[in-house]
């Protein structure tokens, strides 16, 4: 079974986005222990595995630079925007002694976004934009378009990766400095990547496979497995600790586990893909899954701001990005608003945009046009 292509969109991934995006809210506040499998086994993982699916290749040093500047234009730069806007809003609360960082300055701006990411803390979850960057720019200068030298390539840096994250390189190390998370961080995620980008090489022949009415199973399986194996199957990319108390065959497992559970959603997005229609509500909040990604934990803050106005939550606890107000009860609460409430934002965005594209900005060229004549 294929990949289901609607225009310039793709059913499958738009879905599989929708079951990532919806366990990073979930993981950053509560999910319930019979909810499918932790959400830090394999979310970072699985976005990670679709920017690689629709990764392209340069055919030459002249469309590596303008690849490299695309990416620069639709990731580097927002990411950085959008931190100016953060740090803002940060040292806005901060005035009301609500704080949620770092003071507005060199290092927040262009220093820590390299290592921890966590200069404002609602604007934390974003630290895969910048990462998925420089992924990007390693997959362009590297990767060839000749599927054989990519597949020795791909295989390559996924063993000297695993070798170095598992045996030389931990966010300690004073080596790097603050850049020794980062670097880690690329390296676990470029693995991740280049999965992806193989599996679009081979998909014709996966897909037929995988959609087998055994493979569900199989794979469940074998991650009970892996688990009975390994205990906890969570880890955390962003923080670099896969593996690196127990070896390099336990992050194998790990990564194992992890490209499991994003076949699971593959295989569940195929069956899904049948059954609904276009523009089912769950293919929008897969495309909608980066302005969620930026945008839930300030809808968190947002939902603890008016418990505290009913008096749940103490003033001071408004500086707890993590605050959690009765979990088991409130989760669902939480998780609807973390990706309901950034749907509705980035709709309001896209009309606005749109409205000054068709009228504001033709018209004020028009008349510095005029003025120039």
């Amino acid at each position: 079974m294929m990949s289901i292509e609607n225009g310039d969109r793709n059913n499958i991934f738009d879905f599989m986005s929708a079951i990532g995006i919806i366990f990073v809210v979930l993981g950053h506040y509560y999910q319930p222990n019979y909810l499918f499998y932790p959400a830090y086994a394999f979310h970072m993982a699985l976005f990670l595995f679709v920017s690689g699916y629709f990764s392209k290749i340069a055919s030459g040093i002249k469309q590596q630079g303008v690849m490299i500047l695309k990416k620069i234009r639709t990731q580097l730069i927002p990411y950085f925007a959008l931190n100016i806007l953060f740090g803002l809003i940060t040292v806005c609360l901060g005035y009301y002694e609500i704080h949620l960082g770092s003071k507005l300055n060199w290092q927040s701006m262009f220093i820590t976004p390299f290592g921890r990411g966590d200069q404002f803390r609602l604007y934390l979850a974003s630290w895969f934009l910048i990462t998925l960057f420089f992924i990007n720019v390693f997959a362009i200068l590297i990767y060839t378009g000749h599927k054989k030298v990519d597949i020795g390539l791909a295989i390559y840096f996924a063993i000297i990766s695993l070798i170095l994250i598992t045996k030389y390189l931990r966010p300690e190390d004073s080596i790097f400095s603050i850049y020794s998370n980062f670097g880690i961080r690329v390296l676990l995620g470029f693995l991740f990547f280049s999965v992806g980008r193989m599996f679009r090489m081979f998909e014709p022949v996966l897909s037929k496979f995988l959609v087998k009415p055994y493979m569900l199973i199989v794979l469940f399986l074998l991650i009970d497995i892996i688990r009975a194996n390994i205990g906890d199957l969570t880890y955390s990319i962003l923080f670099s600790d896969l593996g690196q108390t127990k070896g390099i065959w336990v992050a194998f497992a790990h990564i194992i586990s992890t490209l499991s559970i994003i076949s699971i959603t593959y295989i569940l997005g195929n069956y899904f893909s049948l059954l609904l229609k276009n523009e089912a509500f769950i293919y929008k909040i897969g495309r909608n899954s980066f302005v969620i990604m930026v945008w839930h934990f300030s809808m968190f803050w947002i939902i603890n701001y008016i418990f505290y106005i009913f008096g749940f939550v103490k003033f001071s606890d408004l500086s707890d990005v993590y605050l959690k107000v009765y979990p088991e009860k409130t989760w669902i609460i939480y998780t609807t608003m973390g990706i309901l409430g950034p749907m509705g934002l980035g709709s309001a965005f896209r009309r606005i945009a749109g409205c000054l594209s068709r009228k504001v900005l033709p018209h004020t060229l028009k008349t510095v046009f005029l003025k120039k004549l």
